[in-house]
C-alpha cells in the first residue's frame, strides 16, 4: 500500500506499508521505517516501553513486566482516584465546585472530556481507596496521602477542584488540584512520583498532540484552566507548562510534533526579571531540541527549524479570560505572536535605562546569548541590526566590539557571553584614552585636520563620539554648546577642563598623534577580531580584509617611535 507520508507534508506518496513483512517505510524526506511498534513510537512520540503499555491497554493484555509492576500500579491507582474525583464532582458534595467551573465557561461537554473533579472535605478519598483495596502504602506512594502531624495519614487533597493530569500516552499520572475556600496553596500539585514529574510533563499534550502535528504548531500556556478553555473553542493544539519555566523534559515531548512553538503569556508579568529568565531558560531549552533536519534534506530548506514565539495578549486577561470574551480573535493573536528576541529587547526597554553604558550593558548580556545560538545567519543578522537600534550605536562597530554570533559554531546549551568591557558599551567609568584625545582636540582646534583617518565608530562612548562628529563641524566651544544637548555639554565642558601633564608644544603634538594611533589601532584591532571570529575557515574577501587590517596596523607601529611600541597602551 502506498500513501502520503503521516510524518512530513508531501503532495507525492512515497509511505509504503507491506502487509506480509507487516513493515511500514517513508522513502521521502524521513528516509525511515519499521514495524507496528516503530510506527506508534514515532506517530506517539514514545519510547518503546511506553508504546507497549499503550498497545497493551488498548487490545487488553496484561503486562508481565516487573521492573514496570510498581508504575502500572500507580496508573491504576490514579485512574481510580479520577473517577471517584469526577462522580463527587458530579455528586451533591461538588455542587459548589461545578458551579465555579461552569461559572468560568465550562460547559458539560469539556468537564467530561477532562474528568474534571471535586476532592471532599475530611478523608473520603483515602476511605474510598482502601475499600477498593489499595493500601496506604501505595497510597502514600502515589501522592494521594500525605503523613499527618500525629502519624495517621491523611488525604492530600482536600476540598478543591481537581484536574487530573495525563502523560503523553494518555495515562493519569498525577493531579493538579485548585482551593475552593481560602486554603493555601491556592494551586496543589501531586509531589514527585515514580509516574509524575511535573518537569516532564505538559498538561494536555494527550489530547494535543494530534492537532499539533497536523498545524505543526503548539501553542503553551501556564494554567489548567487556560489549555481547558482553548480546546472548548476548538483549539486544540494548545498544551500548559502548569506554571513552570518549560525544561528540557517538557520541550522534548514536543520533539517531533512541530517546527512552530508559541507562548502566550499572562501579561501582568511580561517584563518582570523572573519571567525574563524563564523566557532565556525556555529559549536555550527549544534551542538544544530542534528538530534535525532529515536525510535527504537541503540545508536551504527551512522547515526543520523551529521557532519560538511570544503572543501578547490584553492587559488584564490571561489566555482563559481572553478566549471566554473573544475565543474568534485568537487565531489572529497567535499569528501576530514576536519572535522571542523581539519581545525580550521591548521588556527590557521598560525595564532599563538604556541611555547609560549600565543599562546598554545589562541589556546585551541578556540578548546577545540569545542571538547567539541562532542556527540561521539570516535572523541572526537581523536581530543584531534589531539590538544595534536599540542601544542607539553603529552596528559594525558593536559587531566589532562584542563580537559577531557565529551560527551553529558553539554547542547548545553554552551560549556565548557578550564581552561588553572592551565594546561600543564602554565601561560606566568612562574611556580614558577617548576622553585624552577629546581634551587635547577641544584645547587645540587647529588638529581637526589631523582626524580625517577617524570615524565616529572609533569611538565606543557615544557621548565621546557625539562630541567628537560634532565639534568637526563647529568653529567654536560656544558653537559647539548650542549643538549639544545640556547633559553632554556639561561633559565636553569637563573635557575642555581636564588637567593636562605639564608639556612642551612638541610634546603635546606627539601626544595628540599617540592617541589617534591608539584610537586606529583599537578599531583596526576590534574589526580584526570580528573578521577571525566570523567565520571558521577564512574565506578570500575576509583574508583580503584581513591583509588590509594588518597593514594598516603595520604602517601605525611603524610610524610611532620606538619608545612607545612596547608600552602598555590603554585601549
Amino acid at each position: 500500500y502506498k500513501a502520503c507520508c503521516p510524518f512530513h507534508q508531501e503532495r507525492t506518496p512515497s509511505f509504503i506499508v507491506t502487509p506480509d513483512r507487516q513493515t511500514w517505510h517513508c522513502f521521502g524526506a524521513c528516509a525511515t521505517g519499521g514495524d507496528v511498534f516503530a510506527f506508534v513510537m514515532k506517530k506517539e512520540n514514545l519510547d518503546f516501553g511506553g508504546v507497549l503499555r499503550l498497545l497493551a491497554q488498548q487490545v487488553s493484555v496484561q503486562l508481565e513486566d516487573k521492573a514496570g509492576g510498581q508504575k502500572e500500579r500507580l496508573y491504576q491507582i490514579n485512574r481510580a482516584a479520577a473517577s471517584h474525583f469526577h462522580w463527587l464532582l458530579l455528586s451533591s458534595q461538588g455542587r459548589d465546585a461545578l458551579d465555579y467551573l461552569k461559572k468560568r465557561g465550562l460547559n458539560q461537554q469539556t468537564i467530561e472530556d477532562f474528568q474534571l473533579g471535586y476532592s471532599a472535605r475530611g478523608e473520603e478519598m483515602k476511605s474510598h481507596l482502601l475499600r477498593e483495596g489499595y493500601p496506604v502504602e501505595e497510597l502514600l506512594t502515589a501522592g494521594l496521602l500525605v503523613q499527618g502531624e500525629e502519624g495517621e495519614p491523611r488525604d492530600r487533597f482536600r476540598h478543591r477542584i481537581m484536574y487530573p493530569i495525563w502523560d503523553a500516552s494518555g495515562q493519569v499520572c498525577g493531579f493538579g488540584g485548585r482551593a475552593m475556600g481560602d486554603s493555601m496553596p491556592k494551586y496543589l500539585n501531586s509531589p514527585q512520583t515514580p509516574v509524575f514529574e511535573k518537569g516532564s510533563i505538559l498538561y494536555a499534550l494527550n489530547k494535543a498532540k494530534n492537532a499539533i502535528r497536523q498545524v505543526g504548531e503548539a501553542v503553551i500556556v501556564e494554567g489548567y484552566m487556560d489549555a481547558i478553555a482553548a480546546h472548548q473553542y476548538g483549539y486544540r493544539n494548545v498544551v500548559a507548562s502548569m506554571g513552570t519555566a518549560l525544561t528540557q523534559g517538557q520541550v522534548s515531548l514536543l520533539k517531533g510534533l512541530g517546527q512552530s512553538f508559541v507562548l502566550a503569556l499572562d501579561p501582568d508579568v511580561a517584563g518582570q526579571e523572573a519571567t525574563l529568565r524563564s523566557l532565556e531558560s525556555a529559549w536555550n531549552v527549544f534551542q538544544r531540541s530542534v528538530v534535525a533536519k532529515p536525510r535527504g534534506v537541503s540545508m536551504f530548506d527551512t522547515r526543520g527549524q523551529a521557532s519560538l514565539r511570544i503572543a501578547r495578549l490584553p492587559a488584564g486577561q490571561d489566555p482563559d479570560q481572553f478566549l471566554q470574551h473573544s475565543s474568534e480573535e485568537w487565531p489572529e493573536l497567535i499569528k501576530q505572536a514576536e519572535p522571542l528576541v523581539d519581545y525580550v529587547m521591548q521588556a527590557l526597554t521598560a525595564r532599563l535605562d538604556l541611555s547609560t553604558p549600565a543599562g546598554k550593558a545589562q541589556c546585551v548580556e541578556v540578548v546577545f546569548p540569545l542571538i547567539a545560538t541562532m542556527d540561521n545567519p539570516y535572523q541572526q543578522d537581523e536581530a543584531f541590526h534589531k539590538l544595534a537600534a536599540l542601544l542607539g550605536v553603529d552596528e559594525a562597530t558593536l559587531k566589532a566590539g562584542i563580537g559577531r554570533p557565529r551560527a551553529g559554531r558553539e554547542p547548545r546549551g553554552t551560549p556565548r557571553k557578550a564581552e561588553v568591557s572592551a565594546s561600543a558599551l564602554a565601561s560606566a567609568q568612562g574611556d580614558p584614552l577617548e576622553e585624552h584625545f577629546l581634551s587635547l582636540l577641544l584645547r587645540f582646534p587647529q588638529k581637526k585636520i589631523e582626524t580625517e583617518v577617524l570615524s565616529p565608530e572609533h569611538f565606543l562612548r557615544g557621548e565621546n563620539r557625539e562630541i567628537f562628529t560634532s565639534w568637526i563641524k563647529c568653529s567654536t566651544i560656544e558653537e559647539l554648546e548650542g549643538k549639544l544637548d545640556s547633559n553632554l555639554v556639561e561633559h565636553a565642558r569637563r573635557l575642555l577642563n581636564r588637567d593636562l601633564p605639564p608639556a612642551t608644544g612638541k610634546e603635546m603634538e606627539q601626544a595628540f598623534l599617540d592617541c589617534l594611533h591608539r584610537l586606529e589601532e583599537r578599531r583596526l584591532r576590534d574589526i580584526e577580531q570580528a573578521l577571525t571570529s566570523e567565520v571558521l575557515e577564512v574565506d578570500e574577501a575576509t583574508r583580503e580584509q584581513l591583509i588590509q587590517v594588518n597593514r594598516k596596523l603595520t604602517q601605525i607601529f611603524g610610524s610611532r617611535p620606538a619608545s612607545k611600541q612596547g608600552e602598555g597602551d590603554e585601549r
